[in-house]
This record gives C-alpha cells, structure tokens and sequence, in this order.
C-alpha cells in the first residue's frame, strides 16, 4: 500500500505545481464563497441601519455661480397654513429652541447683519416676541392706582 502510495506522489514539477495552485484555489474561493443565501434580489436594509455618506466639502473653486435669497413667509397663504398651526406654531418652535439655546440667533439691527456677525444673547431672545401691557386699576378698599405689568409673548408678533 505504501509502494502505491509512493507511486503516486512520483510526480514531476510542473504536475506538483498545478496540484498546489488547485488546492490553494479551492482553499480560497471556498472559504470566500461560504455565505448564507440571500432570500431575494437584494439585501434588505433599513433606514436606520444605513450608514449616512456625508457630503464633500465645496471648494471655492468649485463654485460656478451662488445668490443670496431672503423670503418672507406670509402665513396667512394658504401653502404656508401649517406653519401657522393653533397648538404649535413655527415661530414658537423657532422661539422656543433659541431660548433654550439649541439655536444660533443673530442681531438683525447691526450694519451688514445678512452677514451674521453678531450673535443674540439669550436674554434678548427672550425679548423677541414679548409685550408689555401696563394697566391701571382702583384698589376698591384704599381707593389708590396701582399698576398691573404683564409680560406676555404673543407669537402674531413674529408670525
């Protein structure tokens, strides 16, 4: 049995060589092939589990031609109702996450303010929107005018 054995490995170079490189080949595309099978066309991934490919950075080079645009939203438009919404309207969300300073807000009264130079403290975004009302009233028992001060922030002001 081992003369039988021995009679079989008797082979010349170039017969070893291509029994190694079949060997090797499918030692390697065996491996890299042992994948479970896809029920389908493609792989279904969700939304949240794909990864977010962020964008390149613009290069001023790059920059053929770039405007400006302001727009005013009018509310009262039919299109823009929803950011006029009773429960929550849009600049009471605005208002709102820039008091609590999850938003950048700038001083629109400087020269050059479309450029965003000056930011707004708090304190006076918390200024945006409110109103003073002063009223005078009779203190039935001492028959004296005292004023009463309310503060109120009224988002038809900034809408």
């Amino acid at each position: 049995m081992i003369k039988n054995v021995l009679n079989l490995l008797q082979l010349n170079m170039s017969q070893m060589k291509n029994l190694l490189l079949a060997a090797l080949f499918v030692l390697v595309f065996g491996f890299a092939n042992a994948q479970e099978p896809i029920d389908g066309v493609y792989e279904k991934v969700t939304t949240v589990e794909k990864e977010i490919i962020p964008y390149d950075d613009i290069r001023e080079a790059d920059v053929f031609w770039s405007k400006r645009l302001w727009r005013i939203i009018d509310t009262r438009e039919k299109m823009n109702l929803i950011f006029a919404y009773p429960q929550l309207p849009l600049a009471e969300i605005i208002h709102t996450a820039a008091m609590n300073g999850d938003l950048t807000t700038y001083d629109n009264t400087v020269l050059n303010s479309d450029q965003f130079l000056e930011e707004l403290t708090t304190e006076r975004v918390r200024m945006i929107g409110n109103s003073i009302d002063t009223t005078w009233q009779i203190n039935a028992i001492t028959l004296t005018p005292h004023a009463i001060t309310l503060k109120t922030y009224n988002t038809k002001i900034i809408a």
